[in-house]
């Protein structure tokens, strides 16, 4: 994680303003029968599409289990979030992945360039 210009802590999604634990970073790939299943994860640009997270070999992996596009870059890394609130449609403290560029990214609101997800409390 020390090489990953995004820090462990609470952000603020910039548009909604509702508030997100960072927990680490994954990768995309296969895992192997010796992993350990964790979670699951919502994909941030589809939330119907739902990522198995794997702990192996001290690596934490989302196993797309060839539900994403074949388009999809699989060597970017992933940002594991979790939500600090209820959700009618999505249920409790939903998991989400993000692509890490998409997730430290800056986007346009209310006519000002801002991060998309703002640091609010650092734990590192």
């Amino acid at each position: 994680m020390s090489s990953s210009p995004l820090k462990l802590g609470i952000y603020q999604h910039a548009k909604n303003k509702k508030l997100y634990s960072v927990l680490g970073i994954a990768e995309l790939g296969s895992v192997t029968s010796d992993s350990l299943s964790i979670a699951t994860a919502k994909y941030s640009e589809d939330p119907s599409l739902e990522l198995c997270v794997w702990l192996e070999d001290g690596r934490v992996v989302l196993d797309h289990q060839g539900l994403l596009p074949k388009e999809f870059d699989t060597s970017i890394p992933y940002v594991l979030y979790q939500a600090h609130y209820v959700s009618e449609e999505m249920g409790d403290r939903v998991l989400w992945a993000r692509p890490l560029p998409m997730f430290i990214e800056e986007i346009e609101y209310e006519g000002k360039k801002t991060p998309r997800f703002i640091l609010r409390y650092s734990i590192e």
